[in-house]
């Protein structure tokens, strides 16, 4: 019996399909992988925005308190600035710090990195301390620095 010329293979074998499955599932986990990565990415960029934010408002903040300020003082947990207007206190507490002023409403700041103070004369430094990096923020006081202050 002859086989007719025209009947072609219709069918797949058993290792074709396997083999299809094998790359179909490879690049199912690649594009899991990839997913995941592509969310951690965006995760920490929005962390780390946030982060940046609340440390510019705080910052903003320093920089007005110290502007017009008379004198610092830095104790351990505690930063008083006196101005012509008003003293001024800012309290750390772990990741917080806590502004208070007379006649104005308290603010916190939240969820900062790890940081600490320090008195160079007519300035106030800010320093972060994160492991490896050495990061500060300087703030001079006018009065200070045209000894305007008693």
């Amino acid at each position: 019996m002859r086989r007719s010329i025209f009947c072609a293979r219709s069918a797949y074998t058993l290792i074709e399909l396997v083999a299809s499955l094998v790359l179909i599932a490879a690049v199912a986990v690649l594009a899991v992988e990839l997913f995941k990565l592509s969310h951690g990415t965006m995760r920490d960029s929005n962390q780390r925005g946030d982060a940046i934010m609340r440390v510019d408002s705080l910052v903003e903040q320093l920089r007005r308190d110290v502007w017009g300020a008379r004198a610092f003082q830095v104790n351990d947990n505690e930063l008083r600035i006196t101005t012509p207007t008003a003293a001024i206190t800012w309290q750390r507490s772990g990741s917080e710090l806590q502004r208070r002023a007379e006649g104005q409403s308290e603010r916190t700041f939240r969820r900062l990195p790890p940081h600490h103070f320090e008195v160079r004369g007519p300035m106030l430094v800010l320093h972060f301390d994160e492991p490896g990096k050495e990061q500060h923020v300087t703030f001079i006081s006018q009065l200070l620095v045209a000894g305007d202050a008693p």
